[in-house]
């Protein structure tokens, strides 16, 4: 079945090739049945525009065209008269199907940009979630002893990444997971693009050596996913308990080698942690590392709002489907609080708030990922809905992702 899958698409790759043929086995079947008749004008049945009609709307217009100058080329040479109006009106056809074939495709692309981006940011959600939720864990069986909880030590070891004490923070996040998880000895590696090169980020005892030849490490990269000694008879001569990857887009960024854990330990519940909180770690990283590259992208908004911002931007650019950032501006403190209440009430879990404060008013952003301003509507008649809303001391106004000029004069951070 993946031998199928493959060859298929690297068949698809030359639609070109793949037209050509479809027509030399039309022409051919043509032949066979009429020898006068190769291009089967005086069919009951227009064998033709059917033939189009899977060309154009698999492929595209060019395509289309391709196979329908093919067919003229043939006709002109295999037939005494040429017809005009035959000829036009399958071109036409082919017009129309390619048009269709856009649409659809140009929808199908919205509908995937869409679901790849709420997949992600369901994703970190629900890592975010669950560290949180192990941190409570934490503070319910030790909160005497350790009245800190695993967020806040996160927190501090995300604040090391933003200064130049990195090394600091990886030595003190693998020192985090063993305190936490009971782990004697294990091994945090950072992973080039190649997957190839292995960069030791930190590691229980510097006088051991990484093994990234290890059958366990090489299958973990190569399925991008934890596995551990259990999973397979293979795997029992694996130096490592578990390889735990970070995955990013689809590829590994990062892993933790488990080499030694208390057997008590070594449960599905511990793993599941290590799991969240790695992934939670490197997509972090990765996102001061783009964060330090934006420093003059909306530099007012915090940190959390322009890399989202950001990262739509980015997908509004590339696949032209847009976001849309709401502004809301107020001046009395009353009514700034009174809106953010409502606005709380109504956002969305992937909707995104973010708050401004200049010399003449108070500014509330909403970001709203995939969503154009037509759409948004609704939501400022129900943040609005209240008689302590006014047009004397509320203003507002929607912007897409490809208008922040427009946004920032209307800020008046230009």
């Amino acid at each position: 079945m993946l031998f199928t899958n493959t060859l298929r698409e690297k068949f698809f790759q030359s639609a070109y090739l793949e037209v050509t043929l479809i027509m030399i086995t039309y022409f051919a079947i043509g032949f066979l049945t009429d020898p006068n008749d190769i291009c089967m004008i005086n069919t009951k049945f227009s064998v033709l525009t059917f033939t189009l009609a899977l060309i154009t709307l698999f492929h595209g217009i060019l395509p289309g065209v391709y196979a329908i100058l093919l067919f003229g080329v043939v006709m002109r040479v295999g037939y005494e008269t040429f017809d005009y109006i035959y000829f036009l009106r399958e071109f036409v056809l082919v017009l129309v199907f390619g048009e269709f074939h856009y649409y659809w495709d140009q929808k199908i692309l919205k509908q995937k940009v869409e679901w790849e981006f709420t997949n992600k940011r369901v994703a970190e959600l629900g890592k975010a979630f669950y560290m949180l939720k192990v941190s409570h864990d934490q503070i319910e069986k030790s909160y005497v002893v350790k009245p800190m909880s695993l967020r806040n030590a996160i927190y501090s070891i995300k604040e090391k990444f933003t200064s130049k004490e990195s090394k600091e923070g990886y030595i003190d996040f693998l020192l985090l997971i063993k305190k936490t998880l009971t782990i004697e000895k294990a091994y945090l590696v950072a992973i080039d693009e190649d997957g190839e090169s292995f960069e030791i980020l930190s590691q229980s005892n510097e006088k051991d050596l990484f093994d990234s030849k290890d059958p366990l490490m090489r299958d973990t990269l190569l399925r991008k996913m934890p596995l551990y000694v259990s999973d397979g008879e293979k795997y029992q001569s694996s130096r490592y308990l578990a390889v735990i990857p970070a995955v990013t887009q689809n590829k590994v960024v990062g892993l933790l080698a488990i080499e030694e854990m208390p057997f008590l330990a070594f449960n599905r519940d511990n793993l599941i942690s290590v799991s969240i909180l790695i992934n939670y770690l490197f997509f972090e990283i990765e996102k001061i590392k783009i964060l330090k590259t934006i420093k003059d992208f909306l530099p007012f908004f915090r940190d959390n709002f322009r890399f989202e911002c950001y990262r739509l931007h980015q997908i509004e650019l590339h696949h032209n489907v847009a976001s849309s950032i709401l502004v809301f501006k107020t001046k009395e403190p009353i009514v700034t609080h009174l809106l953010r209440e409502e606005i709380h009430m109504h956002l969305r879990t992937l909707d995104i708030k973010t708050e401004l404060q200049t010399e003449a008013f108070d500014v509330t952003a909403i970001l709203f990922p995939l969503t154009d301003k037509i759409s948004i509507e609704g939501f400022i008649e129900r943040a609005t809905n209240k008689s302590a809303f006014s047009n004397e001391n509320l203003e507002y106004s929607s912007f897409l992702l490809s208008e922040l000029d427009l946004m920032k004069a209307y800020i008046g951070l230009t």
